[in-house]
């Protein structure tokens, strides 16, 4: 009977110890996704900023889009 509940505590402290680092790994992947994201953003909203002004540096101004009602 010793023995079982021994097991029982050494089977439970090690799916703690698995579940820890699973729970750890997914909270860095989640951060690190979200970096990226935002780094992302940021070179594409810059990427179009840069394009705008070279459009309208050349004279070019977007056109506007225009809704018939």
């Amino acid at each position: 009977m010793a023995e079982r509940s021994k097991a029982l505590v050494l089977g439970t402290s090690l799916r703690a110890w698995v579940r820890i680092p699973l729970v750890s790994n997914f909270c860095l992947f989640a951060l690190a996704t979200h970096l990226a994201a935002q780094v992302s953003v940021h070179f594409i909203h810059r990427k179009l900023r840069c394009l705008t002004k070279t459009v309208r540096d050349a004279g070019l101004e977007p056109a506007t889009p225009r809704f018939e009602v």
